[in-house]
């Protein structure tokens, strides 16, 4: 379970987050206050779950704690 983006405008839907092998979904997401980063969840069955960051412009997501 990744993240999306959806378009208000247009209904285009683009992937923002795929979660690596290790992980099984990147959970409640939520926008910086300036709209330029998403900052998730990330959660897995063997690993322990953290908190990232990823651009909306896309981009690899960063581990921040």
């Amino acid at each position: 379970m990744g993240i999306f983006l959806l378009s208000v405008e247009t209904l285009e839907q683009r992937r923002l987050t795929v979660p690596p092998g290790e992980h099984q979904a990147d959970l409640v997401p939520a926008f910086s206050p300036d709209g330029r980063w998403v900052a998730f969840a990330r959660v897995g069955t063997t690993t322990k779950p953290g908190l990232y960051v990823v651009p909306v412009a896309g981009g690899e997501p960063s581990r921040v704690s």
